[in-house]
């Protein structure tokens, strides 16, 4: 089992830190090298080690899993025309007048408008898939858990670093991208929004994980270590220099001036508070203290570009309201099916109507928009309802059990639960779903959440 524990500890390595850190962007040619690398240490692994086990997930998710896939399956293969005409009119149309310009009517085809893609953005899902049930498997294991906190410290510190350094010397660009940051702090990622969206979703998670110290501080001092005191004084002193990193996390997301982003942020620390538990004294004071750290180092650096940016909260606002406007007349067209899973910025260029035909958005700025545009209404919102369910569900459990829970549990769980809803609330004026780097990291906070609730005393 050991053995099986420390393959899955290098298996999380590839896509949690080299995918953020090479390219924070959504191409498929840069995510796919790192899901081939994925599969392959998987294939190897079990190999190698005949007790490799992957968690087995409850009958419900299993039963929403296989649904989730079959979503991109049905999109890809072809149907008869009638059946087109009844599933989808529009584009059964559109096949229609297709077929006359060439001389053949109507024809059998696919839902979607575009196969390929949707066909590459389900083989993502099905990833996605995999890692969840291997990542969970691992973080059963309380070392590996702490093993991937540091983990994540480590990439959000250098994400951070990277940022501020942009700030301060605004020629500086982004990896693989020679355009200048102007100023705001974007770190590897081509959007200063999916930046902020990204940090948003681990400083919570990684500030409960520094909460948990004294927990371990506990367990050495049952274990009859010589000098009690000494361990203390360790321990406090690593959570002053992590909570520092996590307040230079916080600073690098405010000076990304990603509105939304901080709003979402500001929600996330009122439910880390709300969902820790203990008097909620211990989280106040740590979320504070992190807080002081930004605003000390702000100050220093001044935050009158985030001010400014606030004070135009209607610059943009106009453009995003016309794209939802045209995807949702997008949706309308196809609301039982729709477009295919991937296929947004092909489609919907014949409805933009406010950008010249030499531009056009890839993406409608609302996760949940896009995802009924691409799914479908029925499956969009059944979607939608699954994760905010699972989202309340853990969310109830670990309130209602906070007293009565370790540490650990209490305050990772609540830190990765306000991470995953600053990003799912961000969602609705971004699309951060769409960056594989954060849709990785939202699974894994997920997986995380579920691993510690399971552990929880029910309430």
């Amino acid at each position: 089992m050991a053995a099986s524990t420390g393959y899955r500890r290098i298996l999380i390595v590839p896509p949690t830190a080299a995918l953020p850190l090479v390219y924070g962007g959504s191409h498929e040619a840069f995510w796919a090298p790192i899901v081939g690398c994925f599969l392959l240490l998987t294939a190897l692994f079990i190999w190698l080690d005949r007790s490799f086990t992957v968690a087995v997930p409850s009958r419900r998710c299993r039963w929403f899993v296989m649904l989730l896939l079959l979503i991109p399956l049905l999109q890809i293969i072809p149907l008869p025309a009638s059946w087109l005409r009844v599933l989808s009119p529009t584009r059964a149309a559109h096949l229609g007048q297709a077929g006359a310009v060439i001389g053949l009517g109507l024809f059998p085809n696919t839902l979607s408008y575009v196969p390929l893609n949707t066909l590459f953005q389900g083989l993502f899902w099905a990833f996605l898939v995999g890692f969840a049930l291997l990542l969970r498997g691992a973080l059963e294991d309380r070392r590996t858990r702490i093993w991937y906190c540091n983990l994540l410290l480590a990439i959000g510190t250098l994400e951070a670093c990277y940022g501020l350094l942009q700030v301060l010397i605004p020629s500086l660009g982004v990896l693989g991208d020679t355009a200048a940051s102007s100023g705001f702090a974007r770190g590897t990622f081509i959007n200063r929004d999916h930046y902020a969206a990204y940090l948003g979703l681990l400083w919570p998670l990684l500030l409960g994980y520094v909460m948990s110290f004294p927990q371990a501080g506990a367990d050495a001092s049952r274990r009859r270590h010589a000098n009690i005191q000494v361990m203390r004084e360790q321990t406090r002193h690593k959570q002053i220099l992590f909570g520092f990193l996590i307040g230079l996390i916080l600073l690098a997301l405010f000076f990304s001036a990603s509105r939304g982003a901080i709003l979402s942020s500001m929600v996330a620390a009122t439910l880390f508070v709300v969902l820790s538990g203990t008097r909620r004294r211990a989280a106040l004071a740590a979320v504070a203290g992190c807080w002081l750290v930004m605003l000390v180092y702000g100050g220093i650096l001044g935050f009158d570009e985030i001010v400014a940016r606030f004070n135009t909260l209607d610059t943009g606002a106009e453009g995003r309201f016309q794209i939802w406007r045209e995807a949702w007349i997008q949706v309308s067209d196809h609301p039982l099916t729709g477009t295919g899973l991937g296929s947004f910025h092909e489609v919907y260029r014949i409805y933009q109507g406010h950008l010249p035909e030499t531009m056009y958005t890839r993406h409608a700025h609302n996760d949940y928009l896009q995802l009924a545009a691409e799914i479908g209404l029925p499956a969009g919102i059944g979607v939608m309802l699954m994760i905010w369910a699972c989202w309340w569900r853990s969310a109830l459990r670990v309130f209602r059990t906070r007293f009565a829970c370790r540490p650990e549990q209490r305050y990772v769980a609540a830190g990765a639960l306000a991470g995953t809803a600053a990003v799912l609330l961000h969602s609705w004026l971004e699309f951060n779903w769409q960056m594989a780097a954060i849709a990785l990291q939202l699974v894994a906070g997920f997986v995380l959440i579920q691993t510690l609730s399971a552990d929880q005393p029910h309430a």
